[in-house]
């Protein structure tokens, strides 16, 4: 009698151990650990942060975070979470956006930023919205933050901003050399390497173009004169009524500022180059 109520007994445990077995349930928790509980324990284990499934962590604009199953992911997507940090791109009319870190590249290629951006302006009046980070590049090559309401003034205290380094007097002859970026020539020896040091620190890279013959009233500061039957290249530091003032090198084997040409020396000159455009 004692072994038949032993044998039910054991049949009752495997009975019981079956049942729980088949209603045990796995969870999930946030920092990777996984747990086997009956499924009556998982609802109080929920209430703690656990889940049913490997939980994804999305991300709000506001920098709030949150735990959620696979499942729900794409309901969370649709009212303004991410399942990256996002990142806060800006428009030039202002507009902002925030868009996932994989997606960056692709707004910045039809003109977002990921900072406020900046207005440049350039002194042809083309302007130009960059990143705060370029904001210097670009003033190198040209560029201003403010609209140019005098172009030939800035340009002229860009090359009389040389002087201090090359005053009157300063050796330079035909064995001085200046690579150029306005493109027409790539290089100068003497006089043009003194001229195109100029142009350069006055216009940076934009790109020169030749005018023949030469008008008096189209000249402007910053102007290449190719004179002495072209023998000789001057800059143009100032225009005046009558006559302009330059800069050269090798005049007498030495640079040379503030001398003159008449305004029908001007237009004797062999050419001109410019690099304001047309």
């Amino acid at each position: 009698m004692l072994k038949k109520i032993i044998s039910t007994m054991a049949m009752m445990a495997l009975t019981l151990s079956a049942a729980v077995s088949s209603s045990a349930v796995t969870m999930y928790s946030p920092d990777g650990r996984t747990a086997e509980m009956e499924e009556s324990q998982s609802r109080s284990r929920s209430i703690i942060g656990w889940y049913t499934e490997p939980p994804i962590l999305m991300y709000a604009a506001d920098g709030d975070i949150l735990y959620v199953i696979p499942s729900e992911v794409e309901a969370y997507k649709s009212v303004g979470w991410y399942t990256e940090p996002p990142v806060l791109m800006y428009a030039a009319d202002g507009r902002t956006l925030y868009v996932i870190p994989s997606e960056v590249e692709a707004y910045e290629a039809v003109g977002w930023h990921t900072d406020i951006p900046v207005k440049m302006y350039a002194a042809d009046g083309r302007t130009l919205d960059v990143s705060p980070s370029e904001v210097d590049a670009y003033k190198a090559v040209g560029w201003y933050t403010e609209p140019i309401t005098d172009p030939e003034k800035i340009y002229y205290n860009r090359m009389i901003a040389l002087k201090q380094q090359y005053p009157t007097g300063t050796p330079w002859d035909n064995g001085n050399f200046y690579s150029w970026n306005g493109g027409i020539y790539s290089f100068g020896y003497g006089c043009a390497a003194f001229a195109f040091m100029l142009s350069d620190a006055a216009f940076g890279d934009l790109p020169s173009r030749i005018v023949y013959p030469v008008s008096f009233k189209d000249v402007r500061v910053g102007d290449i004169l190719r004179i002495n039957e072209n023998n000789h290249s001057v800059i143009v530091l100032e225009v005046k009524s009558d006559h302009v003032v330059i800069a050269e090198g090798n005049y007498n084997y030495s640079v040379y500022w503030g001398r003159t040409l008449s305004a029908s020396e001007v237009e004797r000159a062999d050419y001109l180059m410019t690099r304001y455009p047309e």
